[in-house]
């Protein structure tokens, strides 16, 4: 009974121990990428969502160690992005047919220029970001969960064009 304590407390110190070191911003290896990352233009159906899914995907971009978000005079390659569509749609049914989640959807034309060249790595680049949420909860929060989805899918597009 003490040997299985005592390794639990062990693997406990270990993992505290990690991380206090673990971060999204800490020891990077690699380049540093310094971005500037546009107010998202909103074509969709769904109006006033722009400023919110742009707060939600810049939030996602400077989470990640690869990235400084800067101004656009000071950046190295520009990102502009247009949301395009939105639904929010019926995602998972009870055996009685009742709605028990719903799927928000957002679809996004995304283009990324390196500024010293002024070449386009990605034009119009269809990307698409989605979330589900609960009957229970707001459609708001699907939206949430849908622009972090985004975030990752656009920053994943960006690290893949100019690692090439």
């Amino acid at each position: 009974m003490d040997m299985r304590i005592l390794r639990t407390l062990k693997v406990s110190i270990l993992i505290l121990a990690a991380s206090c070191i673990y971060s999204f911003k800490g020891f990077t290896a690699g380049k540093v990428y310094s971005v500037f990352l546009d107010t998202f233009k909103n074509t969709s159906e769904r109006t006033g969502i722009e400023i919110d899914v742009t707060k939600i995907v810049t939030d996602y971009f400077d989470s990640d160690a690869r990235i400084k978000l800067v101004s656009e005079k000071d950046s190295e390659y520009l990102i502009y992005t247009t949301i395009s569509g939105y639904r929010n749609e019926p995602y998972q049914y009870d055996p009685d047919g009742t709605v028990l989640s719903y799927r928000v959807v957002l679809m996004s034309y995304v283009s990324i220029t390196e500024k010293s060249s002024g070449k386009k790595i990605r034009e119009d680049k269809l990307i698409t970001g989605w979330g589900s949420y609960s009957a229970a909860e707001r459609e708001d929060e699907g939206l949430q969960r849908a622009a972090n989805d985004l975030g990752m899918k656009i920053l994943q597009e960006f690290i893949s064009s100019v690692s090439q």
